[in-house]
């Protein structure tokens, strides 16, 4: 495939363009972020982690 034909492909898929794009992945890093904090609220193996190792900047 051409570059410009990949480029149409790119933009179709993700946004029709950069400015879109640039939202798509802050909305996924947010989602990511989110499903970290749940994960560390509800999670009993991490939880018990934290336990032993005192805080969470030493895991």
């Amino acid at each position: 495939m051409s570059g410009e034909v990949l480029s149409r492909t790119f933009e179709h898929n993700f946004g029709h363009g950069h400015q879109h794009l640039c939202h798509l992945f802050a909305y996924l890093m947010m989602l990511a972020f989110l499903i970290d904090q749940v994960q560390q609220h509800c999670c009993s193996m991490f939880l018990a982690a934290v336990k032993k190792a005192g805080s969470r900047s030493s895991l």
